[in-house]
């Protein structure tokens, strides 16, 4: 199965938290918007600002994170995800999660077999859900 993942899938993951994805050894391919490695990088900087992980921690989150990108598909934030992201949704999100939900829309009418999206987020999946995707992680 090919996914949409946003940055609370990867994040979850590089982060070691608790339940992390399931579904992550049945995915065949993965995509994500290249807002995703921008939130990751955010999240590693917070928490070392934060004194929560060392330099040495970061540095090596950053080296994992390159090598989990090396193997997705990264959309890019083009002029019409912006436009759909600000056009009206089926459910209330914020700016984030209407980025990371108008690429996967985007990005499954260019390819139908990229059938599912995976969250954390409860919100955000219900959102997916109501425009037909399958989720994965909430």
């Amino acid at each position: 199965m090919i996914a949409y993942l946003d940055a609370s899938v990867l994040l979850r993951a590089l982060l070691r938290q608790p339940a992390p994805l399931r579904e992550w050894r049945w995915l065949t391919g993965a995509v994500t918007s290249e807002l995703t490695l921008v939130e990751c990088h955010r999240t590693i900087d917070r928490r070392l600002h934060a004194a929560r992980i060392t330099s040495a921690q970061a540095d090596e989150m950053k080296s994992v994170l390159k090598l989990v990108f090396d193997q997705l598909t990264i959309l890019d934030l083009s002029d019409e995800v912006l436009h759909l992201a600000g056009a009206p949704l089926p459910k209330p999100l914020g700016t984030l999660d209407a980025i990371h939900l108008a690429t996967a829309m985007l990005r499954r009418d260019a390819e139908p077999s990229m059938t599912h999206f995976a969250t954390h987020d409860n919100e955000l999946a219900a959102a997916a859900r109501a425009l037909n995707f399958p989720t994965l992680g909430a």
